[in-house]
């Protein structure tokens, strides 16, 4: 039996986060934790195996967040462009994961179809932890070249993925 245990801000003296029971040699366990974990920093990892030495290393976590800025408001008024703000941040700030691939898909609220499709690349820039780029949309459904009816619902969606580590996020 392996049993997870949490030690954090919240849970100084540790609780039990989840026992695995199974038979023979665990080849690999996923580490998951409490609200703590997310936060990006050193942490110190112990494993004990029954009654033996407590085994100690240090993992770096770091964490990348993404952000969508959206237009004031989501309805399609039927004037012209429209600019859709992505802006993704590294933590610690010293560290720079390289490029990093964007994809915004906007889609019709009502039926959630497709009407526009980007993707692009944030390159690498050691001297910026916050990197920005503005997507325009200029109004026409990508499909057919035409725009939608006023008043349409657009509800756009991002994901951010580095292209050198395979870590993906969720724009929010």
């Amino acid at each position: 039996m392996v049993t997870q245990r949490i030690y954090d801000a919240l849970y100084p003296k540790g609780h039990t986060y989840q026992k695995i029971t199974s038979s023979g040699r665990l080849d690999q366990l996923a580490l998951q934790g409490g609200p703590g974990l997310s936060q990006y920093g050193n942490w110190k990892l112990q494993e004990k195996v029954s009654d033996g030495p407590v085994s100690t290393q240090t993992v770096t976590v770091r964490k990348i967040t993404a952000l969508l800025q959206l237009p004031a408001g989501n309805l399609y008024q039927n004037n012209g462009n429209i600019a859709y703000q992505i802006r993704v941040a590294t933590f610690p700030a010293d560290w720079n994961p390289g490029d990093i691939g964007w994809k915004l898909r906007l889609r019709d609220g009502d039926n959630q179809q497709l009407i526009a499709n980007y993707e692009g690349i944030f390159l690498e820039d050691p001297s910026q932890p916050v990197r920005t780029f503005v997507q325009p949309w200029d109004g026409l459904v990508e499909e057919t070249g035409e725009k939608p009816p006023a008043g349409t619902m657009v509800v756009p969606s991002g994901t951010c993925s580095n292209t050198t580590l395979e870590v993906f996020h969720t724009c929010s």
